[in-house]
């Protein structure tokens, strides 16, 4: 039996909303916070929150709908 945890797939965009970025993690806060620290992915530094979804239990799950 395969552990579930719960994942988040968000999509982080520009203020224009014409580059979309889109990721998945298990604490959303931590990982909105490594995108606003430059910590990842310094190409999302400047980039805001447009949507994330709790609804995945499990990684294999998230990589699956991430698409």
């Amino acid at each position: 039996m395969q552990k579930e945890y719960k994942f988040y797939v968000y999509i982080l965009t520009n203020y224009s909303k014409d580059v979309l970025y889109v990721g998945f993690t298990n604490n959303i806060v931590r990982r909105i916070i490594e995108h606003k620290n430059g910590f990842g992915s310094k190409f999302t530094a400047k980039y805001r929150l447009n949507w994330f979804s709790p609804r995945f239990l499990n990684r294999s799950t998230s990589f699956r709908n991430d698409n």
